[in-house]
């Protein structure tokens, strides 16, 4: 019996929400400006000040992203980790999840279970808001 494995930054995608997904994204970017997307860069490192564009030779020792996931893109900023992950030794992930609500049992099943799958203590790495 044949079996299939993935990588860790490896998913099978159903191709029609893959071209949705593709859609939405092309058409996102072409009515939004870029401070509409609610990010915020932070770069520290050797090279130029800020308001000066960085040439392709800059060092960036750190680098500090915040940003509002716009709802379907979780894939897009998946692929902007493993481009970090490639280039820095550490890569540190805060989530914050706001405006809805899951239930004891989904933070305890699918989050929670998760992260012990990763090896992360979830009772360290996951606060709540009641």
């Amino acid at each position: 019996m044949p079996s299939v494995t993935f990588e860790e930054n490896e998913a099978i995608i159903d191709e029609k929400n893959c071209m949705v997904l593709k859609t939405k994204l092309e058409s996102s970017q072409q009515t939004e400006k870029p401070e509409k997307r609610g990010l915020d860069v932070e770069l520290k490192g050797s090279g130029p000040s800020p308001n000066i564009p960085l040439s392709t030779t800059t060092e960036i020792p750190e680098i500090q992203i915040n940003i509002d996931v716009p709802r379907g893109q979780v894939s897009q900023i998946m692929g902007l980790m493993n481009f970090l992950q490639q280039k820095y030794q550490t890569l540190n992930l805060q989530i914050r999840a706001t405006d809805g609500t899951m239930s004891d049992g989904e933070l305890a099943d699918h989050v929670k279970e998760t992260l012990k799958q990763l090896g992360i203590n979830p009772e360290k790495a996951v606060t709540m808001r009641k």
